[in-house]
């Protein structure tokens, strides 16, 4: 469901497919299954396969660069997201826009630690260059 959200508001605000990837998939550090809540009523609760970004990224063919950015709403996982993502961030140093939620706030120093630089424009948002 928030996939269908997500790729409507794209078309909404006519942001072209060959500009933006949107990838209907689960992130963490481990493949793993994991159960997801729906965003949007009604609320109900699913399980889904959850992977490394670095390994999605790879079985995709997706190289990502220092013009690419990642956008992180992950409701909490965003450690485990961060974790999974280590090479690509160490290596390709795409962007980084994530919403921060209670138990985050190491996310800041992981990033720091792989030579990001942080601005928090909100107590709620960090973004690494």
């Amino acid at each position: 469901m928030a996939f269908s959200v997500l790729k409507a508001n794209l078309a909404i605000n006519g942001v072209l497919e060959e500009h933006v990837k949107t990838l209907d998939v689960a992130c963490s550090d481990i493949e793993e299954e994991i159960e997801v809540r729906t965003c949007v009523p009604p609320y109900r609760t699913m399980k889904a396969i959850a992977k490394p970004l670095d390994r999605i990224l790879e079985e995709l063919g997706v190289e990502l660069s220092r013009r690419s950015v990642i956008i992180m709403d992950v409701e909490g996982a965003g450690i485990k997201v961060l974790k999974g993502s280590i090479d690509t961030l160490s290596k390709s140093r795409p962007r980084i826009i994530m919403e921060l939620h209670k138990g985050e706030e190491k996310a800041q120093e992981l990033l720091e630690s792989l030579g990001y630089v942080i601005t928090k424009p909100s107590d709620h948002f960090i973004v690494a260059k």
